[in-house]
């Protein structure tokens, strides 16, 4: 899992999925290179909606 959305990171994004291993980015949307978007598609995590989601899981109470 990769933390930021730099666009210089692509070349090792590309690397790693030849080497056959799944590669993750979790970053701000607008702060993301539009190629690593482009090219992580499915791969992509919005930090603000995992924020929110892990809001929401520390509010159920057991």
């Amino acid at each position: 899992m990769v933390l930021s959305g730099d666009g210089d990171f692509l070349p090792l994004y590309k690397y790693l999925e030849r080497e056959h291993k799944e590669v993750y980015v979790l970053a701000r949307s607008s702060k993301t290179a539009r190629e690593a978007k482009r090219h992580l598609v499915a791969k992509f995590i919005e930090i603000r909606k995992l924020k929110n989601q892990i809001e929401f899981l520390g509010n159920i109470k057991i």
